[in-house]
């Protein structure tokens, strides 16, 4: 099999009756922007959770890069270099943007125990090293100042944008982006594709 960064096999995602996803097969090469186009209803979610391991499909096979992911969990799938939004928000309103951030970091922060109670020279070094990734994915999406505001107090669309810094904190190899301008004004559309456009020219295959 040829080494795509994704690749699905014949996918099936059945509820009851409901064919929500009925034999779909598709790739994607790396640095490359597929689009998943569809009315609402039309499977697209349920497609994106297939591929994220939010369900296990009916039926088929997931790959990436070779590998076969089929129903392996998001959060296993983040080490391998898969990160994703959501089409319903997912962040904590009760937290700061940066902390909201630096939670999409949790999984790769090399920590124990004893560093978290005694917060030693290695806890504070991996801690500094994350806040740093973490403005620069803020500044990336346009938040930079907004670091201490809680996130429940942003609007909509700044909202939409922290959840995108939050995945683009793991260093995606490969990003899925679930209606990322759903619900926007046509100003903010523009200022998530633009988005879009500089992680695709970083090489981020979305």
């Amino acid at each position: 099999m040829s080494e795509h960064v994704l690749e699905t096999q014949n996918i099936k995602m059945y509820f009851g009756g409901v064919h929500a996803v009925d034999d779909i097969s598709v790739y994607v090469d790396k640095n490359e922007i597929l689009g998943v186009i569809g009315p609402n209803g039309s499977g697209k979610t349920t497609l994106v959770n297939v591929l994220t391991g939010i369900y296990t499909p009916t039926e088929g096979k997931v790959f990436f890069q070779g590998q076969d992911i089929t129903g392996k969990k998001l959060e296993n799938m983040t080490g391998l270099g898969i990160a994703r939004t959501f089409q319903n928000l997912r962040i904590f309103k009760a937290l700061t943007v940066m902390d909201n951030v630096l939670v999409g970091q949790h999984l790769s922060m090399k920590t124990n125990a004893f560093d978290v109670m005694f917060h030693g020279r290695h806890y504070k070094a991996v801690e500094a090293e994350a806040r740093e990734k973490a403005s620069k994915a803020l500044a990336m999406v346009g938040l930079e100042k907004n670091t201490e505001d809680f996130a429940g107090a942003l609007p909509y669309g700044a909202q939409k944008r922290l959840e995108l810094a939050r995945a683009l904190v793991m260093d995606p190899k490969l990003l899925m982006l679930d209606e990322p301008s759903m619900g926007l004004a046509p100003l903010l559309v523009e200022q998530i594709f633009e988005i879009i456009q500089r992680l695709h020219e970083q090489g981020t295959t979305i």
